[in-house]
Protein backbone atom coordinates (compact mmCIF):
# COMPACT_ATOMS: atom_id res chain seq x y z
CA UNK A 1 0.00 0.00 0.00
CA UNK A 2 1.21 3.50 -0.77
CA UNK A 3 2.02 5.89 2.05
CA UNK A 4 0.16 9.15 2.72
CA UNK A 5 1.19 12.06 0.57
CA UNK A 6 0.42 13.98 -2.60
CA UNK A 7 0.10 12.01 -5.82
CA UNK A 8 1.53 14.81 -7.97
CA UNK A 9 4.72 16.94 -7.91
CA UNK A 10 2.98 19.82 -6.14
CA UNK A 11 0.75 18.89 -3.20
CA UNK A 12 -1.36 22.02 -3.52
CA UNK A 13 -1.72 22.52 -7.28
CA UNK A 14 -5.08 20.77 -7.66
CA UNK A 15 -7.35 23.81 -7.64
CA UNK A 16 -5.20 25.63 -10.20
CA UNK A 17 -5.23 22.62 -12.50
CA UNK A 18 -8.98 22.21 -12.06
CA UNK A 19 -9.66 25.88 -12.79
CA UNK A 20 -7.55 25.64 -15.93
CA UNK A 21 -9.39 22.68 -17.42
CA UNK A 22 -12.76 24.14 -16.44
CA UNK A 23 -11.96 27.39 -18.22
CA UNK A 24 -10.63 25.62 -21.31
CA UNK A 25 -13.53 23.17 -21.52
CA UNK A 26 -16.28 25.70 -20.90
CA UNK A 27 -14.94 28.08 -23.54
CA UNK A 28 -15.63 25.48 -26.21
CA UNK A 29 -19.01 24.25 -24.91
CA UNK A 30 -22.34 25.91 -24.33
CA UNK A 31 -23.83 26.82 -20.96
CA UNK A 32 -25.90 23.63 -20.78
CA UNK A 33 -22.89 21.33 -21.06
CA UNK A 34 -23.02 18.95 -18.10
CA UNK A 35 -19.27 18.48 -17.78
CA UNK A 36 -18.77 22.23 -17.74
CA UNK A 37 -21.33 22.52 -14.94
CA UNK A 38 -19.74 19.65 -12.99
CA UNK A 39 -16.26 21.14 -13.27
CA UNK A 40 -17.70 24.47 -12.21
CA UNK A 41 -19.19 22.98 -9.03
CA UNK A 42 -15.93 21.32 -8.08
CA UNK A 43 -13.95 24.47 -8.89
CA UNK A 44 -16.30 26.49 -6.68
CA UNK A 45 -15.85 24.07 -3.77
CA UNK A 46 -12.10 23.79 -4.29
CA UNK A 47 -11.48 27.53 -4.14
CA UNK A 48 -13.76 27.97 -1.12
CA UNK A 49 -11.91 25.27 0.82
CA UNK A 50 -8.52 26.76 -0.02
CA UNK A 51 -9.64 30.04 1.53
CA UNK A 52 -11.02 28.53 4.73
CA UNK A 53 -9.70 25.01 5.34
CA UNK A 54 -6.97 23.66 7.59
CA UNK A 55 -3.65 22.58 6.10
CA UNK A 56 -4.76 18.93 6.14
CA UNK A 57 -8.08 19.70 4.46
CA UNK A 58 -6.41 21.91 1.85
CA UNK A 59 -4.11 19.01 0.92
CA UNK A 60 -7.09 16.62 0.67
CA UNK A 61 -8.92 19.23 -1.36
CA UNK A 62 -6.04 19.49 -3.80
CA UNK A 63 -5.63 15.71 -4.09
CA UNK A 64 -9.33 15.29 -4.84
CA UNK A 65 -9.20 18.09 -7.43
CA UNK A 66 -6.20 16.45 -9.09
CA UNK A 67 -8.16 13.20 -9.35
CA UNK A 68 -10.94 15.11 -11.10
CA UNK A 69 -8.39 16.57 -13.51
CA UNK A 70 -7.06 13.10 -14.24
CA UNK A 71 -10.57 11.80 -14.91
CA UNK A 72 -11.06 14.62 -17.40
CA UNK A 73 -7.76 13.96 -19.20
CA UNK A 74 -8.40 10.20 -19.37
CA UNK A 75 -11.81 10.87 -20.85
CA UNK A 76 -10.43 13.29 -23.42
CA UNK A 77 -7.74 10.74 -24.33
CA UNK A 78 -10.43 8.01 -24.51
CA UNK A 79 -8.68 5.84 -21.91
CA UNK A 80 -12.04 4.43 -20.93
CA UNK A 81 -10.81 1.10 -19.57
CA UNK A 82 -9.32 2.92 -16.57
CA UNK A 83 -12.72 4.05 -15.23
CA UNK A 84 -14.87 2.35 -12.64
CA UNK A 85 -18.50 1.45 -13.43
CA UNK A 86 -19.96 4.71 -12.11
CA UNK A 87 -17.66 6.97 -14.10
CA UNK A 88 -18.10 4.74 -17.15
CA UNK A 89 -21.87 5.13 -17.06
CA UNK A 90 -21.72 8.87 -16.38
CA UNK A 91 -19.28 9.53 -19.21
CA UNK A 92 -21.17 7.29 -21.60
CA UNK A 93 -24.26 9.33 -20.84
CA UNK A 94 -22.29 12.51 -21.42
CA UNK A 95 -20.97 11.24 -24.76
CA UNK A 96 -24.51 10.43 -25.88
CA UNK A 97 -26.10 13.69 -24.72
CA UNK A 98 -23.72 16.28 -23.20
CA UNK A 99 -26.54 18.72 -22.45
CA UNK A 100 -28.63 16.31 -20.33
CA UNK A 101 -27.50 18.26 -17.31
CA UNK A 102 -30.27 17.25 -14.89
CA UNK A 103 -29.43 13.57 -15.09
CA UNK A 104 -25.68 13.77 -15.74
CA UNK A 105 -24.66 16.06 -12.86
CA UNK A 106 -25.77 13.65 -10.13
CA UNK A 107 -24.25 10.73 -12.01
CA UNK A 108 -20.90 12.54 -12.21
CA UNK A 109 -21.10 13.59 -8.57
CA UNK A 110 -21.83 10.03 -7.48
CA UNK A 111 -18.93 8.65 -9.51
CA UNK A 112 -16.49 11.24 -8.19
CA UNK A 113 -17.52 10.78 -4.55
CA UNK A 114 -17.68 6.97 -4.52
CA UNK A 115 -14.85 6.10 -6.91
CA UNK A 116 -12.35 8.95 -6.33
CA UNK A 117 -12.87 10.49 -2.90
CA UNK A 118 -11.92 7.36 -0.89
CA UNK A 119 -8.50 7.33 -2.57
CA UNK A 120 -8.00 11.01 -1.78
CA UNK A 121 -8.93 10.47 1.88
CA UNK A 122 -6.67 7.44 2.11
CA UNK A 123 -3.63 9.28 0.75
CA UNK A 124 -4.34 12.32 2.95
CA UNK A 125 -5.34 10.40 6.04
CA UNK A 126 -4.07 12.92 8.55
CA UNK A 127 -7.44 14.64 8.00
CA UNK A 128 -9.87 14.06 10.85
CA UNK A 129 -13.57 13.35 10.39
CA UNK A 130 -14.43 16.71 11.98
CA UNK A 131 -12.16 18.54 9.53
CA UNK A 132 -13.63 16.54 6.66
CA UNK A 133 -17.20 17.39 7.67
CA UNK A 134 -16.42 21.07 8.27
CA UNK A 135 -16.27 21.87 4.54
CA UNK A 136 -19.80 20.62 3.87
CA UNK A 137 -21.36 24.09 3.83
CA UNK A 138 -19.14 24.98 0.85
CA UNK A 139 -20.35 21.90 -1.01
CA UNK A 140 -23.99 22.69 -0.32
CA UNK A 141 -23.64 26.30 -1.44
CA UNK A 142 -21.86 25.48 -4.71
CA UNK A 143 -24.27 22.66 -5.64
CA UNK A 144 -27.34 24.68 -4.78
CA UNK A 145 -26.10 27.63 -6.83
CA UNK A 146 -25.78 25.37 -9.86
CA UNK A 147 -29.17 23.78 -9.28
CA UNK A 148 -30.86 27.17 -9.26
CA UNK A 149 -28.90 28.63 -12.16
CA UNK A 150 -29.79 25.74 -14.46
CA UNK A 151 -33.45 25.51 -13.40
CA UNK A 152 -33.14 21.75 -13.09
CA UNK A 153 -36.44 19.93 -13.26
CA UNK A 154 -37.25 17.42 -10.53
CA UNK A 155 -39.00 15.18 -13.07
CA UNK A 156 -35.69 13.82 -14.38
CA UNK A 157 -35.09 11.65 -11.33
CA UNK A 158 -37.29 8.68 -12.24
CA UNK A 159 -35.16 8.09 -15.32
CA UNK A 160 -31.94 8.42 -13.32
CA UNK A 161 -33.05 5.83 -10.79
CA UNK A 162 -33.98 3.32 -13.47
CA UNK A 163 -30.67 3.87 -15.24
CA UNK A 164 -28.64 3.12 -12.13
CA UNK A 165 -30.70 0.03 -11.33
CA UNK A 166 -30.33 -1.37 -14.84
CA UNK A 167 -26.76 -0.56 -15.75
CA UNK A 168 -24.53 0.10 -12.74
CA UNK A 169 -23.27 -2.89 -10.72
CA UNK A 170 -23.31 -1.62 -7.13
CA UNK A 171 -21.23 -3.73 -4.72
CA UNK A 172 -23.09 -3.15 -1.47
CA UNK A 173 -26.64 -2.56 -0.31
CA UNK A 174 -25.53 0.68 1.35
CA UNK A 175 -24.21 2.21 -1.85
CA UNK A 176 -27.18 0.87 -3.81
CA UNK A 177 -29.50 2.62 -1.36
CA UNK A 178 -27.55 5.87 -1.62
CA UNK A 179 -27.65 5.84 -5.39
CA UNK A 180 -31.36 5.08 -5.42
CA UNK A 181 -32.37 7.47 -2.65
CA UNK A 182 -29.50 9.75 -1.68
CA UNK A 183 -28.08 11.38 -4.79
CA UNK A 184 -31.40 11.02 -6.60
CA UNK A 185 -32.96 13.64 -4.34
CA UNK A 186 -29.91 15.85 -4.17
CA UNK A 187 -31.51 18.64 -6.20
CA UNK A 188 -34.43 18.90 -3.77
CA UNK A 189 -33.43 21.63 -1.28
CA UNK A 190 -34.87 20.01 1.88
CA UNK A 191 -33.00 16.77 1.13
CA UNK A 192 -29.75 18.15 -0.25
CA UNK A 193 -27.90 17.97 3.08
CA UNK A 194 -28.62 14.34 4.02
CA UNK A 195 -28.13 13.07 0.47
CA UNK A 196 -24.64 14.48 -0.01
CA UNK A 197 -23.65 13.79 3.59
CA UNK A 198 -24.54 10.11 3.12
CA UNK A 199 -22.44 9.89 -0.02
CA UNK A 200 -19.47 11.49 1.73
CA UNK A 201 -19.88 9.20 4.74
CA UNK A 202 -19.70 6.18 2.43
CA UNK A 203 -16.50 7.57 0.88
CA UNK A 204 -15.03 8.13 4.35
CA UNK A 205 -15.91 4.57 5.37
CA UNK A 206 -14.33 3.09 2.25
CA UNK A 207 -11.13 5.07 2.89
CA UNK A 208 -10.95 3.91 6.51
CA UNK A 209 -11.32 0.32 5.33
CA UNK A 210 -8.29 0.83 3.08
CA UNK A 211 -6.35 2.27 6.01
CA UNK A 212 -7.16 -0.76 8.17
CA UNK A 213 -6.09 -3.13 5.40
CA UNK A 214 -2.82 -1.25 4.93
CA UNK A 215 -2.09 -1.50 8.68
CA UNK A 216 -2.89 -5.18 8.99
CA UNK A 217 0.02 -7.43 10.05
Amino acid sequence: MSSPGPPYPSALDGCARLSEIRETHCKSHDARDALCAFLGIHDCICLAVVRSGSTEVVQLNSYFANLCVEVYHRYRARHLMRFGPLWTRALLGYTEDPNAIARLLPMMATAHIIEDLPDAIYHCRTVTKDQYDAVFHHIKRCIDTTRRSHHISYNAWADILEEFKLYVPIPTNTIRFLLAVGIAVAWLPPLLDPAIRKMRDVAWGLAQAKVRISQAP
